[in-house]
């Protein structure tokens, strides 16, 4: 494993298949800002979420203004100039060099297999790019579908709730390591993506 990237956190990034890219969210224009808000406030995104409450344009623009101070990269999916989805990775650990996912899709890409692709993305980044070693992710347990899609990229359950934030009766802690990735699920779950694409 190289060293890892924080300075990645802040750039946009092209992707290995071509057309995708990852926009910073420091980079996006004030119109995709407002659009990836939007997706992320949607009811059927957000009620996934650990923070399932609405956030203001206020708020919003203000958390992207201190991006850049912070090692952690929240990033917009964007194919052709549409945003399809939203990639985290936040609360970077340097004693196990880990950090906590995060993504979401666009709603009207809800039941098309697209989350697959997206969840390639994060890896991708996180290993690949940033080259980390542990994703740690948190997902509601009635979610059932990503949590198959999770262990479909090689999820861990932990023993315990790694965040002290969340309610443990409501969701699940889920690791994934660098090792699985480029061992069995980067090829594994390629092949899936491309039938997605």
């Amino acid at each position: 494993m190289y060293p890892i990237d924080l300075h990645a956190l802040r750039r946009d990034c092209a992707l290995e298949i071509e057309g995708y890219h990852l926009i910073n969210y420091s980079n996006l224009s004030k119109k995709d800002s407002l659009k990836i808000l939007a997706i992320r406030n949607d009811f059927s995104i957000r009620r996934r979420m650990v923070n399932s409450d609405l956030i203001s344009e206020e708020n919003h623009f203000h958390f992207v203004s201190t991006l850049s101070k912070k090692n952690i990269g929240y990033w917009a999916l964007k194919k052709k100039g549409e945003i399809l989805g939203s990639i985290s990775l936040i609360q970077y650990n340097e004693k196990d060099a880990s950090f906590v996912g995060g993504n979401f899709i666009a709603p009207e890409m809800i039941g098309s297999g697209f989350g697959a692709v997206v969840n390639y993305f994060m890896h991708y980044i996180a290993f690949e790019i940033i080259k980390c070693s542990k994703i740690k992710a948190i997902v509601k347990k009635d979610n059932i579908n990503a949590i198959r899609l999770n262990k479909l990229f090689g999820a861990v359950l932990l023993n315990e709730n790694f965040s002290q934030d969340i309610i443990k009766n409501e969701y699940l802690s889920l690791e994934f390591s660098a090792e699985t990735w480029f061992n069995i699920s980067k090829e594994k779950t390629r092949k899936i993506i491309e039938y997605v694409l």
